[in-house]
């Protein structure tokens, strides 16, 4: 495999917010691991991003009240990846980058949020770090 699948995780998807960004994400190529508290709309959405020619993984729960089922990531990371440890040695790697970023990394986050894609991000902090903050 020369380079891991795409994966996102989106909590919250069986409605709303969370429904359109698992639909964004299928829209745009990536595989979709996703939760929610209403496992009787699971289905649909599995359905709908599998027509559209997406591939999807439900789990439910809800993130409010606990953490998320312990098999989750093992389950994903068997459908979308099998058991290739370059893979998932290659996607943990991927999140946590390690390194500074490039002036061209950054200058396309400023480009998105002048642009109309982020139309309705207004007075937020917008962290750009590879994830260093989060560690």
């Amino acid at each position: 495999m020369s380079s891991p699948r795409k994966v996102a995780l989106v909590t919250g998807a069986t409605s709303g917010i969370g429904r359109a960004a698992a639909k964004a994400f299928a829209g745009r190529g990536d595989a979709v691991v996703f939760s929610g508290r209403r496992e009787a709309l699971s289905d649909a959405l599995v359905a709908e991003l599998a027509s559209e020619g997406g591939d999807a993984l439900f789990a439910v729960g809800d993130v409010a009240k606990e953490a998320s089922p312990a098999g989750t990531c093992s389950d994903a990371f068997d459908r979308f990846f099998g058991h290739d440890e370059a893979a998932i040695a290659a996607f943990a790697e991927q999140h946590a980058l390690r390194r500074i970023a490039e002036p061209e990394e950054v200058a396309r986050v400023v480009l998105w949020l002048c642009g109309p894609r982020a139309s309705f991000v207004t007075g937020q902090n917008v962290v750009v770090d590879g994830g260093l903050t989060t560690r």
